[in-house]
């Protein structure tokens, strides 16, 4: 068993104590301030400019109907028999009709194709 302390040992006890504890409060002071004063900077921002595939079409062209194609051809038979005039206005027309239609795909194919090249 330990012998009792006398008075005086116990004050010397208190101030080690107390001073022991001041020094561990300044260690902690000075390490968090020192973790604090030591900011990360923040990372540098790079653009990248890459080209995205996008569609070229927004909406189809869409095939009319030709006069030709809804007839059969026993009634472009008894067309032709009966009025070369009317035949040769329908094949006009069909025509006119197939040249619109043709310039609009051509022109869908075109917009496809001249894709811009990068710098």
């Amino acid at each position: 068993m330990l012998p009792p302390l006398d008075p005086e040992d116990m004050e010397k006890i208190k101030i080690m104590t107390i001073q022991f504890a001041i020094k561990l409060a300044l260690i902690v002071f000075v390490v968090l301030v020192a973790g604090c004063a030591t900011l990360e900077e923040p990372p540098n921002t790079v653009t990248v400019k890459v080209q995205v595939p996008v569609p070229c079409i927004d909406k189809r062209v869409e095939r009319p109907v030709f006069t030709l194609d809804t007839l059969t051809d026993a009634q472009i038979a008894e067309a032709a028999a009966l009025n070369d005039y009317r035949l040769l206005m329908t094949l006009y027309d069909e025509r006119k009709q197939r040249q619109k239609y043709e310039a609009e795909i051509e022109a869908q194919l075109k917009t496809c194709s001249e894709i811009p090249h990068a710098p």
